[in-house]
């Protein structure tokens, strides 16, 4: 796996376990971030790299900061 691929597997992580952590949905976390729900699960599913504005937003939609999301 390179650096990158396993910088995208922690972030797909974190953000399934948070997202559950605070029972949402795919589609009510894509709501908060105005981004569609297929994005959500693409990025869960390590498809698809997101823009650092659309990981700002879900890190301040599940009320945690980015380094939580990236680290």
């Amino acid at each position: 796996m390179t650096p990158d691929q396993n910088q995208q597997a922690i972030f797909a992580a974190n953000l399934q376990r948070l997202r559950l952590q605070q029972s949402l949905t795919q589609k009510k976390l894509a709501a908060a971030c105005f981004i569609a729900q297929p994005r959500v699960s693409d990025f869960e599913r390590m498809n698809g790299d997101p823009k650092l504005s659309q990981i700002t937003d879900l890190a301040k939609a599940l009320g945690v900061t980015v380094v939580d999301l990236l680290d």
